[in-house]
């Protein structure tokens, strides 16, 4: 009959493991350096976000403070206009 293939090796059973397990080894090293890679690029992306909303935030509290001075300012005008010509 057929030729049966012996047993596998067990991881750490025998020699031929040992390079495997430093493949292993090295992929898992891989892989932990690539997530730390991501999770630093993903931190550094959050803070420029919170920056930029800042700015915005700023930026939106400053234009509407500018509105409000020019409404204030158009008013004060059409006043002045109204007491110096009487319309």
């Amino acid at each position: 009959m057929g030729h049966i293939p012996p047993p596998r090796s067990t991881p750490g059973g025998s020699s031929g493991s040992a390079p495997r397990q430093q493949q292993v080894s090295r992929e898992k090293q891989q892989h932990l350096a690539l997530e730390q890679q991501q999770r630093a690029a993903l931190l550094q992306r959050h803070a420029q976000l919170a920056d930029a909303r800042t700015t915005h935030e700023r930026l939106a509290a400053q234009l509407a403070t500018a509105g409000t001075d020019h409404r204030r300012a158009f008013g004060l005008l059409r006043y002045l206009r109204f007491v110096a010509t009487g319309h």
